[in-house]
């Protein structure tokens, strides 16, 4: 709760910021991307701001350095399918910026996670809305890791519907 509080106050500047330099506070970071997401992220002007002051970075950053904890695996993953789906062609920036593979990484890592499955689903679909991204969807990795999804999951119907 003190996380929350502190993330809570902060602006999306300082936000990102106090979360890039504290990168390896989990519960920070956790907290960050969850307020960056659900205070900043509710219009397309919104989500380029996020995007402009570093919340792709945020995200992947987070990816990268939490790998082996689920709930920050989801937060960020839901966090880069709300910017694309707030816009497409913010949805490509954060493929050119590595996102997709850390979120195909992610969901490797925690094949049976409905949470990180479902957000992962999430975000390739939103980034099927737009045709550069697409060209990047279709490669190995990425439909092998949809499928996976589908075939881990299969008793988990939000996971099943996402995948759709």
């Amino acid at each position: 709760m003190k996380h929350e509080a502190f993330v809570n106050s902060l602006t999306p500047v300082k936000l990102v910021s106090k979360a890039l330099s504290s990168i390896k506070d989990g519960k920070l970071v956790g907290s960050s991307i969850e307020a960056l997401r659900t205070k900043w992220l509710y219009s397309v002007t919104a989500a380029a701001t996020v995007v402009q002051l570093g919340g792709v970075t945020l995200c992947s950053t987070a990816l990268s350095t939490h790998l082996s904890r689920s709930m920050i695996q989801a937060e960020a993953m839901c966090t880069l399918a709300e910017i694309a789906w707030a816009c497409p062609n913010l949805g490509f920036q954060t493929v050119t910026e590595g996102c997709l593979d850390l979120v195909v990484s992610g969901m490797s890592a925690h094949t049976e996670d409905e949470t990180v499955q479902l957000h992962g689903l999430s975000y390739l679909r939103a980034l099927s809305y737009d045709p550069a991204s697409c060209k990047k969807l279709s490669k190995g990795p990425v439909l092998l890791c949809a499928v996976d999804a589908i075939r881990n999951n299969h008793e988990k119907s939000s996971v099943c519907v996402e995948a759709r």
